[in-house]
């Protein structure tokens, strides 16, 4: 975690968790530093974008060695599905189709939301 004084930004060990409620808790320490004038650091939200081009989509895909086993999976799909794929002039992060080929793809919605992230600065 990072804090500041609005001067000076600190890597600050601190163990922080939420738990099921919502609730975070903070290393009890930081209280201390924030009576001295420091705050926390808030990192921007990490945006996940909803589409990505095609082609961005299969770049990124091929860049991690998974175009052959997404195809593969796709190659299984009935008619419907396989048009949803390969016709498609960009990749909808919400698609049943695309939750469905990147599951049966042994990705993780959080390796699909990186991949989008990353597909949209190529």
């Amino acid at each position: 975690m990072q804090i500041s004084n609005g001067v000076d930004i600190i890597d600050y060990p601190c163990e922080q968790w939420i738990d099921h409620d919502g609730n975070t808790y903070i290393f009890p320490q930081l209280p201390f530093l924030v009576k001295r004038g420091y705050s926390l650091v808030i990192p921007e939200p990490l945006h996940i974008p909803s589409f990505v081009t095609r082609r961005k989509g299969r770049k990124i895909l091929a860049q991690y060695g998974l175009l052959p086993t997404v195809e593969a999976v796709v190659a299984t799909l009935d008619v419907q599905g396989q048009i949803d794929y390969q016709d498609a002039s960009t990749f909808d992060r919400t698609n049943p189709v695309l939750v469905y080929v990147t599951g049966q793809a042994g990705m993780t919605e959080e390796q699909v939301d990186a991949m989008f992230v990353e597909a949209s600065t190529l």
